[in-house]
């Protein structure tokens, strides 16, 4: 009985044993099947990731996109190249950098100083103008290491993006900009925006002589922060009339500076929903003028000696009033009669 009670444990150990040995045969089995999956994803993952690069360098991107080797070969051309440079990729394949620039007119100096500079820096940026039959074509280069996994320097890339439009809208702009400026700088009259609320938007520089306080003691203030209350009130009812009937409106008005009389004509033309352009004009020599001539048509009114102003044929045009008495002629009379009938010349 014994026999058979040690003979029955050791078969225990045994079967214990054998079910360690399955349990582990299990894991290996589960680790093996775990890794052929993981390498499987992998694989799957790594042929996603080229198609999805093959898409961005071929067909997706609008960059023009080159590699080369150490030796400057070129090893890659995207179509985007072909369409910049106008050489297909087949026969550019295996020739040098160099070569290609040269073609493009740009010196290898230029290329070679690029590289150095690659090698410091680890990209090099430039412009590059293509001379074109129906024009020119800019293009914003730029030059990077290729590295492998060890970091490991093993060739380059270049980088060209067509940027004419940009170009050739930022020299416009600068064109714009130089014909405002000529503009502003011919200009006699000041010119600025402002809000509902009377604050000044911003202020062109023209006639600064003509502004009640200097540019910077005026940007961003109210006009109640600039003006005394009876003229900040007279404005800032002048700019809220035109912003709320939405029309152009004209304002005559003196200021004193640098202690002369000023007379300005203000011309106020909404811009947006909240502020208008305003422009006011020097008029002081034109408003003397009417002064002047006030003046004359008071003496004229009332001389008591004939005066009378009259067309080359005689044909009377102005008599003043005593004129009028002396020779018994009614105003709305003085245009039918003729100064040599009443004045004959002998």
């Amino acid at each position: 009985m014994k026999n058979n009670n040690k003979t029955r444990e050791q078969l225990l150990k045994e079967l214990e044993k054998l079910n360690t040995k399955i349990a582990e045969l299990e894991r290996f089995k589960t680790k093996r099947l775990s890794g052929k999956q993981a390498g499987k994803q992998s694989e799957k993952e790594l042929t996603e990731k080229t198609m999805l690069l093959d898409y961005v360098i071929n067909r997706a991107s609008n960059l023009a996109i080159a590699t080369t080797d150490l030796d400057m070969r070129i090893t890659l051309f995207n179509p985007v190249a072909e369409k910049f440079f106008g050489y297909p990729a087949r026969e550019v394949l295996g020739k040098t950098v160099m070569e290609m620039h040269l073609m493009e007119k740009v010196y290898p100096e230029r290329l070679e100083k690029a590289f150095e500079i690659v090698k410091k820096t680890g990209e090099y940026n430039y412009i590059l103008n293509q001379e074109l039959q129906n024009g020119k074509r800019v293009l914003s280069s730029r030059v990077t290491g290729l590295l492998d996994p060890t970091e490991k320097l093993v060739g380059y890339v270049l980088f060209h993006r067509d940027v004419t439009e940009l170009v050739l809208a930022e020299e416009a702009l600068r064109e714009s900009e130089n014909n405002l400026r000529t503009l502003f700088n011919a200009m006699t009259d000041i010119v600025f925006e402002i809000d509902y609320n009377g604050r000044y938007i911003n202020i062109a520089p023209t006639s600064p002589e003509l502004m009640f306080k200097p540019t910077k003691e005026t940007i961003g203030k109210t006009l109640h922060e600039v003006f005394p209350k009876p003229e900040a009130d007279k404005f800032l009812e002048f700019v809220r009339n035109c912003l709320d009937k939405n029309e152009i409106n004209t304002l005559a008005y003196p200021l004193i500076i640098n202690d002369k009389t000023i007379w300005f004509e203000g011309r106020a033309t909404p811009k947006t929903e909240n502020t208008v352009l305003y422009i006011a004009r020097d008029i002081t020599k034109r408003k003397q003028a009417e002064e002047e001539m006030q003046k004359l048509a008071a003496v004229v009114k009332h001389s008591s000696e004939l005066i009378n102003l009259s067309t080359l044929d005689g044909r009377m045009t102005f008599l003043n009033e005593s004129g009028g008495k002396m020779l018994g002629i009614e105003p709305h009379e003085v245009k039918n009669v003729n100064i040599w009938k009443l004045f004959p010349i002998i």
